[in-house]
């Protein structure tokens, strides 16, 4: 029992940074997408700033 009571922290812990990544994952696929977007409509229009 006291060895359960040791792990629960760490198993808590391990879930939460898993799923802080897939959160910050997400953000950062999506960022991306939206300023490969914003480039791609930049090239579209002939300005070639990015």
């Amino acid at each position: 029992m006291e060895s359960l009571a040791i792990l629960t922290p760490d198993l808590y812990l391990a879930m939460f940074g898993g799923f802080a990544l897939t959160v910050l994952a997400r953000t950062l696929y999506r960022s991306a997408a939206r300023a490969s977007r914003v480039r791609v409509t930049l090239r579209r229009n002939g300005e070639t700033i990015l």
